[in-house]
């Protein structure tokens, strides 16, 4: 045998000089010969000082294992040597110059040096790999044909390739995984990958204590277990291998071994097969990822889906999660994203047995399932993490919805969609719905993936829910088509209407994305706009409705857009209904307002007690100046809406002057309503335009009770008929009328023709001394 091999070592002649030589073509013109070196160093071309370096370091090598002639390599190496002397000597004799040839060669190329010193080294670098592997085989079926136990042979093992000749051997196959296809070919004929893997499987079904122990010219077994993982990755995903291990049906047993579990009778620390399975997760990671085979048939074949499927559903015991091997499920999952991601760029097939197998039901059940302590909570987020990966996989793009809304703007079109945003788009529509689930257990909709859980199930932290949520916008914010795609699963009405069982930090979320999809996507949602406008209505908490209220004003504030479209969702029809209800309910409860008698402190409870059932909540009493907030941004400026609001509301505005809870906003809406009506009267005047008495929904001012001038006079009355101590009241009227004249200058014309100005003189004189009477 060493004849075979070992004769085929043929001295290269030393080069006289070096001649320029492009570095990449040295390493990427891999002949029959196999002169130039190894494939996939580093691009940059070793220079001359390092070259030096590293023949200073061969001849320290050389020194210290006792060589006379330190200017000369090993023979391996030792350019135009005399092949004769090779066959004279003994087989010892050989193998000793063998071992120093493979030590020196795993120092150098260990150092990721260019192909050129591989060129001056060794010229038949297939029988040198042959070699190499041999020497590995040998030393590991020398254990295997022993037929141990296989946790004694585990130790076996190890102790094998801790020896310092199958460590260089593991490592110059290590060094040669990256070489061509056809030196691969001789790895695979010695059946290296096979002999690697199956110690490989061991150690991690039987990892032993005693891989630690010292041994009298040893490598370290951290190092061998480093070398022995890397070389399994860079060796199994070439075809030459993985094409073998798939007719001889031995890569199955790579992805079996990450759903074993340690028999209490076995011993040993879970955590450290813990350590080995994520060293296998890391070696299934990059030969899916890598490979150019379609190994997807192979494992459809095999039920790899339903095998790591039902293996993360037993990590839900009796309908909790098993904390103590939760992080092995976290293994499992990733191979199962890798495997769908793998799935879509070849046969779907593995993606479709999944989804057969209920993966997605599974993950939810995961996500909801208690306990929700600290460990389990990064568990959970962990999981989250990894469906978000998902979200953007899956074999076929999603149709955008062809259903339109009642009401939408003339501009408003799709996002375009270019190549370049393929990886951004949503494609799978049951991942989110995962999400969903999550966030919405155990109040389950429809659009789910679970039944409804009971009511007595402990609920999820809020920090929980807000990181399911944020997902999900963060997932509709990668891509403005990501909305569209996803309306079908309503994640914003659902939302919306649960708005009010939110804590804050997640209500300023659902906020965030209701304001994008009007302002950055420019789209009209109408049904979560009406469902919106439940919290305007009183029914919600003083938090929730304070926050709608500011983030619909703002909206109407950099868009005169909206007003049209909260228009069009009846919002304006839902205050003139709030506001007439309103003053029935205070004056059914408190009698007709008297200004004279006015009533400053009311208990508005009783007037929203439990025995008389209201349309509206006590919330619109406690946020009344927030809700009028938004009437009064929705009617600036709005011929439309102005109209619509006289036509539709049939209150009186001026009784909700008398309560202090109420007096503010309800000034406010006052304001406008006579600025910007008489503002309509003024621009048809000067147009000379002669309308027609206007509809519900356009033109000037019609009904008398809601004109400039008989608002005017309104206010003036009531200026005069309030108690002559009742300063609070006063002084909001007259800073309304202050702000009616700033905003509008042609109104004082029609104040002083109302008498106005003789209100105002009538004021100052029932002052007089009226403050002496205050202490």
């Amino acid at each position: 045998m060493w004849r075979t091999f070992v004769g085929k070592f043929q001295p290269l002649p030393v080069p006289t000089h070096h001649e320029p030589q492009n570095e990449q073509d040295l390493e990427s013109s891999w002949d029959e010969r196999d002169t130039t070196g190894i494939a996939g160093m580093s691009e940059n071309a070793t220079s001359q000082v390092e070259l030096t370096k590293i023949r200073d370091m061969r001849k320290a090598y050389i020194q210290s294992k006792g060589q006379e002639n330190l200017d000369e390599p090993p023979l391996y190496f030792r350019p135009a040597s005399p092949l004769l002397a090779w066959h004279r000597q003994s087989d010892e004799q050989r193998t000793r110059q063998f071992q120093i040839a493979l030590q020196l060669f795993t120092s150098i190329f260990g150092r990721q040096v260019s192909g050129q010193l591989v060129t001056e080294s060794i010229h038949d670098i297939k029988s040198f790999a042959a070699m190499a592997s041999v020497q590995l085989v040998q030393a590991i079926d020398s254990v295997t044909q022993k037929s141990l136990p296989e946790k004694k042979a585990s130790v076996e093992y190890m102790k094998a390739l801790r020896k310092t000749e199958t460590f260089n051997a593991l490592k110059a196959i290590d060094i040669l995984s990256k070489a061509p296809d056809n030196l691969l070919t001789i790895l695979a004929q010695q059946k290296v990958h096979s002999v690697l893997l199956s110690a490989f499987l061991t150690f991690v079904e039987f990892p032993s204590q005693e891989f630690d122990e010292p041994l009298s010219q040893s490598v370290a077994s951290i190092l061998v277990i480093s070398t022995l993982t890397n070389t399994l990755k860079k060796l199994l995903w070439r075809k030459p291998a993985i094409s073998v291990l798939i007719e001889n049906d031995e890569l199955f047993a790579l992805f079996e071994v990450l759903v074993i579990q340690r028999s209490n009778s076995l011993g040993g620390d879970p955590e450290e097969l813990y350590i080995w399975k994520a060293r296998a997760l890391d070696v299934i990671d990059y030969v899916v990822e890598t490979t150019e085979l379609d190994i997807m048939p192979y494992l459809h074949s095999k039920k790899c889906a339903k095998l790591l499927s039902d293996s993360l559903g037993e990590y839900l015991v009796n309908g909790s999660i098993d904390s103590v091997h939760r992080e092995e499920g976290i293994l499992i999952l990733r191979v199962i994203v890798k495997l769908i991601k793998k799935s879509c760029l070849m046969s779907s097939m593995l993606l479709d047995d999944f989804k057969a197998n209920k993966i997605y039901d599974t993950l939810a059940m995961l996500l909801v399932s208690p306990p929700f302590d600290e460990d389990i909570l990064t568990f959970k987020y962990t999981i989250i993490s990894l469906i978000e990966e998902l979200v953007f996989i899956d074999k076929e793009a999603l149709a955008p919805p062809e259903e339109g809304t009642p009401y939408q703007h003339q501009d408003f079109a799709l996002p375009v969609v270019g190549p370049e945003h393929a990886g951004a788009l949503v494609r799978n529509l049951v991942a989110c719905q995962v999400l969903l689930t999550a966030l919405l257990y155990p109040d389950i909709s429809n659009m789910t993936l679970l039944p409804g859980g009971s009511n007595d199930q402990e609920p999820a932290p809020n920090q929980f829910t807000l990181t399911v949520f944020s997902t999900l916008l963060s997932i509709i914010k990668d891509h403005p088509m990501n909305y569209f795609l996803l309306e079908r699963l309503n994640i914003l009405s659902y939302a919306i209407e649960r708005l009010d069982t939110y804590y804050p930090e997640l209500q300023s979320s659902v906020m965030e994305l209701f304001a994008y999809v009007l302002k950055d996507l420019n789209y009209v949602p109408f049904r979560d706009l009406v469902i919106l406008s439940i919290h305007f209505q009183g029914t919600s908490s003083p938090r929730t409705t304070a926050l709608v209220c500011d983030t619909v004003a703002s909206l109407l504030q950099t868009s005169s857009g909206f007003k049209d479209v909260l228009r069009e969702v009846g919002l304006i029809d839902m205050f003139c209904n709030m506001l007439e209800e309103l003053s029935i309910v205070l004056r059914e409860t408190f009698g007709s307002p008297q200004f004279n008698n006015r009533i400053s402190i009311v208990d508005f409870g009783e007037a929203f007690g439990e025995s008389k059932p209201r349309k509206y909540g006590i919330e619109v009493v406690h946020h009344f100046n927030s809700i009028m907030a938004c009437l009064v941004e929705l009617l600036r400026a709005s011929r439309s809406n102005i109209a619509l609001f006289q036509a539709t509301f049939r209150g009186d505005l001026f009784s909700l002057l008398h309560y202090n809870e109420t007096r503010e906003g309800i000034l406010r809406l006052i304001v406008v309503l006579i600025v910007e009506s008489y503002r309509f009267i003024l621009e048809d005047k000067e147009a000379s335009i002669v309308r027609s008495p206007p509809s519900s929904s356009s033109g000037a001012v019609t009904q008398k009770t809601l004109s400039a001038r008989y608002q005017l006079t309104q206010l003036c009355e009531i200026l005069q008929s309030v108690n002559r101590y009742d300063f609070k009241m006063k002084m909001s009227i007259l800073n309304a009328l202050n702000e009616v004249f700033l905003e509008c200058p042609e109104l004082k014309d029609v104040f002083r023709e109302g008498g106005g100005y003789v209100s105002i003189v009538s004021l100052l004189i029932r002052l007089e001394d009226a403050y002496q009477a205050i202490d």
